[in-house]
């Protein structure tokens, strides 16, 4: 995984607050990670990006299988990477 791919600091764009939904909508976009795991703890917070959502649908056992769910997962990373900041990627299991 590169460090840039996922940036842990981002900057709000604008000098003042004129409204409280910008703000939220840019607290909601910068806290998905680039390519994530939508359950249904998370569903909510993909929603509120207001972004479109991609999601990717396997059979998601981390324990098991590890290097499956990490060659997805880079796989999506790529492309996620060319779409940063207007759609928003994420792997969700099909069991769920």
């Amino acid at each position: 995984m590169n460090p840039e791919d996922d940036k842990p600091r981002a900057r709000f764009p604008n000098k003042k607050i004129s409204s409280i939904v910008p703000l939220k909508t840019f607290i909601y976009q910068k806290s998905v990670p680039l390519v994530g795991v939508m359950s249904p703890s998370t569903e909510k917070l993909y929603r509120n990006t207001r972004l479109p959502v991609v999601t990717a649908f396997m059979h998601i056992d981390k324990l098991k299988n590890p290097k499956e769910f990490a060659y997805v997962k880079n796989k999506v990373r790529k492309v996620a990477l060319a779409w940063r900041g207007k759609i928003v990627f994420n792997i969700a299991s099909i069991s769920e």
